[in-house]
Order: C-alpha cells, then sequence, then structure tokens
C-alpha cells in the first residue's frame, strides 16, 4: 500500500548502531575520527552511544557483539568531506585500512575502508556549501527548538550531564523549582544544579506530555508540560505535571536558550 510522508509521523531516524567486538577500541577510534564524545559518563562495556560536541550531527551507536562483522556488509557508513585525501590519511593513521580490491567505477567519488572490528565505510569527496548545520536548514525556527527542547529532555531523562548543557548560553537565567528564590545564574552555577537531581531521576520520568514552540526571526519562547515524578509520587497524584517555560535567542545562526523556568503548583 502506497503512504504519502506524512504517514511517518514521530518516526525518524536517531542514530546508526555499529556492531563491535572490542568496545574500548571502537570508542576511541570512532570518537578521534569524528571528533565525538561517549554520550555516557559511566563506562559500558555493551553499549555506548557517541555524540556530535554541539548536537548538530546523528550520534553513533556502538554495541558489542560476539561475531565478526560481514564483507560485504548489509549496511555501512558514508562519510562526507571537501578534505578526502586528509582524512582518509587521517582515518588510515588512527587504525582503519583500506580496501584497496574494491570494484571501484572510473570516476568514483569514495574511499572504501574498514574499521578496527572490520566494519566497511566510505569517505566521499563532497562539498557542502551551508556547513556543518546543512542537515538542520531546511527546519523552520519552530521546528529546530522543538528538536533542541526534546533533546534536552532526553538528556536529563539520561543523567547526560554535557547533552543537558548544550545550547545554552553563558549567561542564562534558570528559576527552578528548589531554592535559591532568586534564581540560578550563568552556566557554571546551571551545571551545579543537576548532580542531586540526576540522582533521583533515576527512578522517576521525566517525559515530555505537551510541548509549544513559538519562533520569530531571532528570538522564541516555548512551553511544555511534562510527566516528572517517581511512581509513588505519579500513583499518589497522577495529574500532577511539571511547567516548563524556555526562552531563546538566535546567537550566529544557532539557537542557544537564554532562560529556563520549572515549577509545580503548590501542593497543601
Amino acid at each position: 500500500m502506497t503512504q504519502t510522508s506524512g504517514d511517518a509521523g514521530d518516526l525518524r531516524l536517531a542514530t546508526v548502531v555499529v556492531n563491535v567486538q572490542d568496545m574500548r577500541r571502537a570508542v576511541d577510534f570512532w570518537s578521534a575520527a569524528l571528533g565525538y564524545h561517549p554520550r555516557e559518563s559511566d563506562w559500558d562495556p555493551e553499549f555506548m552511544m557517541l555524540l556530535h560536541p554541539r548536537r548538530r550531527r546523528p550520534p553513533l551507536s556502538l554495541q558489542l557483539s560476539q561475531t565478526a562483522s560481514t564483507v560485504p556488509a548489509r549496511v555501512h557508513i558514508d562519510l562526507y568531506t571537501a578534505e578526502q585525501a586528509r582524512h582518509v590519511q587521517r582515518l588510515v593513521e588512527l587504525g582503519a585500512t583500506r580496501v584497496e580490491d574494491w570494484p571501484y567505477p572510473p570516476d568514483a567519488d569514495f574511499v572504501v575502508l574498514r574499521d578496527p572490528d572490520g566494519n566497511e565505510f566510505c569517505v566521499i569527496d563532497h562539498v557542502d556549501p551551508e556547513g556543518e548545520r546543512a542537515d538542520d536548514a531546511h527546519l523552520d525556527g519552530a521546528r529546530q527548538v522543538r528538536a533542541l527542547i526534546e533533546r534536552w529532555a532526553t538528556a536529563v531523562h539520561q543523567g547526560d550531564l554535557e547533552s543537558v548543557l548544550a545550547d545554552h548560553a553563558d549567561d542564562l537565567v534558570m528559576f527552578d523549582v528548589p531554592p535559591p528564590d532568586q534564581g540560578i545564574r550563568g552556566i557554571a552555577a546551571y551545571r551545579e544544579t543537576w548532580g542531586p537531581f540526576f540522582e533521583w531521576q533515576r527512578r522517576a520520568s521525566f517525559d515530555i506530555e505537551s510541548l509549544d514552540v513559538t519562533a520569530g526571526a531571532d528570538v522564541a519562547f516555548a512551553y511544555a508540560l511534562l510527566r516528572c515524578g517517581t511512581p509513588e509520587e505519579l500513583a499518589a497524584t497522577p495529574e500532577r505535571r511539571l511547567r516548563l517555560t524556555v526562552g531563546l535567542r538566535k546567537v550566529a545562526d544557532r539557537w542557544v536558550v537564554t532562560h529556563e523556568h520549572h515549577s509545580f503548583v503548590h501542593a497543601d
């Protein structure tokens, strides 16, 4: 049955998972290759996700496997660059190997490599005139802000501090549920608030229930309701919701959060 693109709803490609046999080696290789860093603060020998430092490119996930990679691969990664020769050499120095016997066409614009686990990937000669944010240039402001807040909420739920801090202004102001009444000012103070919350969050929910966004050319605001609480708290007050308000401005063509306000309705 033929369906339109609108049928996909919120279904989207979130990450690519690569099977590896040596997690430490794979994390070291792909982190250096892409300039990414691990999402998890604690080492997981079976699964690690690597993130772009500014979250502008898709993450890469690594999953421990007891079986070697198959050749040819059924699915592989394509890396685009305007400096193909330099990056191929750099990747080889990091531990990749060139596939010399690949049946290249005469006008091939790609080079086939294998990572240290034997997984094939290609480095493709490609000039992107829009730069590193071309992947979301087609999104309007409201959709960009929505994606930013959804990434933030996911990071909060996962206890991923660096992703929580990403896309926040150095001079942001936050009014939070706990003290101080005067709020938190600056990214350093904002960072310090998350440790105790992450400890509590280990057994709690933090899920966006509704999110409304309004965006102009260089300023935007959003408000949301979130299910936020432990199973016992949500069972006792199932209608209780965390209220979130976010103010943003666009700096150098990038949305950054300048104000956050978290609150609950006061309970007698």
